[in-house]
């Protein structure tokens, strides 16, 4: 699979940039590129732009 053709997928208000140590993200290696986002945006707007060139989402939260 080339990079034009990988799944863009985005984590959310990772704020403790704990998403990708919790998880094994390892069967996406070659099938999807992840973009961690460690801030929160509360205008729509903006989290409609931000989220564009993406196809999926999740938000991570944890508790501590």
């Amino acid at each position: 699979m080339n990079a034009n053709s990988l799944v863009k997928f985005a984590i959310l208000d990772d704020y403790q940039n704990a998403a990708l140590t919790l998880a094994d993200w390892s069967p996406l290696n070659g099938r999807a590129s992840i973009t961690v986002f460690n801030d929160h945006i509360t205008e729509p707007d903006a989290l409609i732009e931000r989220l564009k060139p993406f196809d999926d989402f999740t938000s991570h939260h944890v508790a501590v």
